[in-house]
């Protein structure tokens, strides 16, 4: 099974997500701030990133972006996890590694499915996903989500 990281300054967020995957057999590591997360994550062998967006000391974005711009942790699959819906956020972070955007409160099946596709997509050997290439596709596909997400 998979490495994830939970980055989220709320320690009841932190434990509903580790209940949510408890039966996943997952190896759950917990940052309450980036630093601290960038800190594990550079330590141990992470395969995925749950990532808030409101954090102390770095944002969800700024924490995204470090992941992103250094050659060592670019490999790792981000989910980002905020109340935040707003279409210029989510194309900002579609830019980096951040392959998927849930609204909280997330839903423990929505989130393992979501989870599974992405280190799937991950797995040595998976194709990558296509960057979106406009405004209008990112806006698009956020769309998508938003729907499916609402659906629940």
């Amino acid at each position: 099974m998979a490495n994830i990281l939970i980055i989220d300054d709320n320690a009841i967020m932190r434990k509903n997500i580790w209940f949510m995957l408890r039966r996943e057999k997952h190896t759950i590591f917990e940052a309450e701030d980036g630093p601290v997360g960038i800190a594990i994550a550079r330590k141990e062998k992470i395969d995925l990133v749950l990532l808030d967006f409101m954090l102390p000391y770095m944002s969800g974005e700024q924490v995204a972006r470090y992941l992103f711009d250094h050659d060592d942790l670019n490999h790792i699959p981000v989910i980002m996890l905020t109340a935040m819906n707003q279409s210029e956020l989510i194309f900002n972070l579609l830019k980096l590694n951040v392959r998927a955007y849930l609204l909280k409160p997330v839903k423990a099946e929505t989130l393992k499915e979501r989870i599974s596709v992405v280190l799937s997509d991950s797995a040595p050997g998976a194709t990558k996903p296509v960057a979106l290439e406009t405004e209008a596709q990112a806006l698009a596909e956020t769309e998508i989500v938003s729907a499916a997400h609402s659906e629940e």
